[in-house]
């Protein structure tokens, strides 16, 4: 087992060394799909715990002797996010398990955000103009989320404050980001045009970029990727609908 805890995180040292027992009996599940996420409360503290199934074969060698886990690339992540000014829940810990000399079970721990991701908060315009401002700056920044939908952009929005947080980091670039690759960014966030085009209007007055051009190219990246990842004779809209509310 390879334990890795921050050095503000201490306190927490005797929960982490246990985490491949307590994750199975303890805590309460709020995501899973292929991985499971848990929160646990910890001496008063919500803590949360993303573990990760585990990889076929190949992967479990890669992910031992030439490439970084998804749990210990999702905690460098949330630090080189964190550097840059972008909030995500604070990175506590990962674990590693390992069987036969490879890895198994890995963790990633963090403390537990109390905020709603997008799919749960109400869908008005001033949400998605702020949240087309947040990826120009993510980009400005040199960030890119490969994996950005609505379900991995928690949303803070008390009182007149619009404040997003990003989850799920195992998958990033820091680099400089060509427009293209800019307008590709958005092929994960899937809604219907109305929306689209708010996030393409803030995001193009963000980077000081031609408006129509941006949203051209936002629809049609978009577009594209749904299509791809729908079966052959699949009647389901060109755009799933997360439209915009009045309210």
């Amino acid at each position: 087992m390879k334990i890795f805890i921050h050095t503000k995180h201490q306190y927490l040292k005797n929960f982490i060394l246990n985490i491949s027992e307590e994750f199975d009996t303890e805590g309460y599940t709020i995501h899973k799909v292929r991985n499971e996420v848990k929160v646990f409360s910890v001496g008063g503290i919500e803590v949360n715990v993303k573990k990760y199934a585990v990889p076929h074969l190949f992967n479990r060698i890669v992910y031992t002797f030439f490439r970084k886990s998804k749990a210990e690339r999702a905690y460098r992540n949330a630090l080189k996010v964190q550097a840059q000014g972008i909030d995500t829940p604070a990175p506590v810990a990962y674990v590693l398990c390992k069987r036969q000399g490879l890895l198994y079970d890995s963790y990633f721990i963090s403390l537990q955000q109390p905020y709603l991701n997008l799919t749960q908060t109400r869908n008005t315009a001033d949400i998605y103009a702020a949240l087309g401002k947040f990826i120009a700056e993510l980009q400005q920044k040199n960030i890119l989320h490969l994996d950005l939908s609505f379900g991995n952009i928690l949303l803070n929005d008390a009182g007149n404050n619009i404040a997003f947080s990003l989850v799920d980091l195992n998958r990033m670039k820091f680099r400089k980001i060509s427009p293209s690759a800019g307008f590709l960014n958005f092929n994960r966030l899937h809604a219907n045009e109305e929306v689209l085009k708010i996030l393409a209007k803030s995001y193009a007055e963000t980077r000081n970029r031609e408006e129509k051009e941006c949203c051209e190219k936002i629809l049609r990246a978009n577009e594209k990727h749904f299509h791809s990842r729908l079966p052959f004779h699949s009647n389901r809209p060109k755009i799933p609908v997360m439209a915009v509310s009045s309210t």
